[in-house]
C-alpha cells in the first residue's frame, strides 16, 4: 500500500477536509475554556489589590514604586493578583470601580481651591473621602483588632470582649481557630482540595494571620507616634466627614440631608501624609507630583494616601492595606527604625 506522503495527497486532504479541521480546532478552543473555567481561582475582592493615583498626582516612577511593593512581599498568600492604575480627569471612573469593589487605596492631592461657600477652600482628598467609603485610620486599626480578638484563644479572651495587648503575642492565637477558619473561607477554593493542599494551606494562613498581628501592632505605633506631634507636624489629614459638600451644596433639599450627616461626624485621621515621610530609602518628591493647573510640582507636598472600606465583602483580606500603608512608610521614611 502506498502510505508515501506528497503535495498532491496534503493538497487533496486540506481541500477536502477543512472544515473538519475547523470543527475540532473550536470543539479543542470551547474545551480548554471549560477546564480553565473549572480549575482557574476565582478571585475575590480581597484577592485582588488594587490602588490608584489620581489624576492630579503625576508620577513617573509608578512601575517601579509597583515592582518594590511586590519586592518587598508586601501581601500575604492569598492576595493573588496585584494592579494600580492612573485616574484620568475626563473619565470620572471610580465610581464604577468602587461600586464592583476595585481598589484599596488611591494617592490624591490635598491642594486648595477657592471656593466662596467654604472659606477653607475644596480640595480632591475631600470630595473622595464624602462620596465614598474611605476608612479613618483609627477605625482601619481597630476593626483589624477585632479581626485578630477572633483568633486569640479563649482563655485570654475577656469576660467584656476587651482587646488587650495579648493579642500581638502569636503565642496567644489559637491554631485551631486559625485552622477552622481557613477550611471555612476556603471550601470552595480550587486551590486547597486534597488533604496536601490543605495542610499547606493552613501554613500558609498561620503565616498570614501571625504577620498581620506584627503589621497592625506596627500600624497602631504609626498612629501613636502621630499624637505626640504637634499640629504642623503630623502624620495624618484630619477632616470632617461631609463638611466639604455640605457648605458647598446649593440644591437646599440636599444641603438639609448633608447637614444631618455631617451633624453625626467628628473630626479624624483619615489619611496619611506623603510630605511628611523622610529618611527612607526613597525620596518621596522622585515618586510623587502634583500635576494641577495652576500648581507648580510641589514634589509629595499635599499628597495623601486614602484607604477605601470593603470590609463587608472581604472581611479576612481588608487589613492588606494596613500592610500598604506600612509599606508605603517602611520605603520613605525611617519612623519604623525603633520598633
Amino acid at each position: 500500500m502506498d502510505n508515501k506522503i506528497t503535495k498532491k495527497r496534503i493538497s487533496n486532504f486540506f481541500s477536502y477536509h477543512w472544515i473538519t479541521m475547523i470543527v475540532v480546532a473550536l470543539v479543542a478552543v470551547l474545551l480548554w475554556d471549560f477546564v480553565y473555567a473549572f480549575f482557574a481561582v476565582d478571585l475575590t475582592p480581597g484577592q485582588q489589590f488594587k490602588y490608584y493615583f489620581d489624576y492630579n498626582v503625576v508620577s513617573d516612577n509608578q512601575r517601579n514604586l509597583y515592582e518594590k511593593v511586590v519586592y518587598r512581599k508586601t501581601f500575604s498568600y492569598d492576595v493573588i493578583e496585584i494592579d494600580y492604575e492612573g485616574v484620568v480627569e475626563s473619565l470620572d471612573v471610580l465610581p464604577t470601580r468602587f461600586a464592583l469593589h476595585e481598589g484599596d487605596a488611591i494617592f490624591t492631592e490635598l491642594s486648595r481651591t477657592e471656593d466662596a461657600m467654604y472659606d477653607k477652600g475644596t480640595c480632591r482628598a475631600n470630595e473622595l473621602i464624602d462620596r465614598f467609603s474611605i476608612y479613618s485610620m483609627d477605625e482601619l486599626l481597630k476593626d483589624a483588632k477585632t479581626y485578630l480578638y477572633s483568633f486569640v484563644k479563649d482563655e485570654l479572651q475577656t469576660d467584656g470582649g476587651e482587646q488587650t495587648e495579648v493579642m500581638f503575642d502569636t503565642n496567644s492565637l489559637s491554631s485551631e481557630k486559625i485552622e477552622n477558619t481557613f477550611l471555612s473561607r476556603m471550601s470552595r477554593d480550587n486551590r486547597y482540595r486534597t488533604a496536601e493542599q490543605k495542610a499547606e494551606g493552613i501554613v500558609l494562613e498561620t503565616e498570614r494571620i501571625y504577620n498581620l498581628a506584627r503589621e497592625v501592632k506596627k500600624f497602631q505605633y504609626l498612629l501613636e507616634l502621630d499624637d505626640t506631634r504637634a499640629d504642623d507636624d503630623k502624620l495624618f489629614y484630619t477632616y470632617r466627614k461631609y463638611e466639604q459638600t455640605y457648605l458647598t451644596m446649593e440644591n437646599e433639599v440636599l444641603k438639609e440631608d448633608y447637614r444631618k450627616a455631617y451633624e453625626k461626624q467628628s473630626v479624624k485621621r483619615y489619611g496619611l501624609r506623603i510630605d511628611k515621610l523622610e529618611n527612607g530609602q526613597e525620596r518621596t518628591k522622585d515618586y510623587f507630583g502634583l500635576g494641577l493647573d495652576g500648581y507648580e510640582n510641589k514634589g509629595a507636598l499635599d499628597i495623601v494616601l486614602l484607604a477605601v472600606n470593603f470590609l463587608s465583602v472581604q472581611p479576612h483580606l481588608q487589613f492588606e492595606t494596613i500592610s500598604f500603608i506600612n509599606c508605603i512608610v517602611e520605603l520613605f521614611s525611617d519612623l519604623y527604625s525603633g520598633i
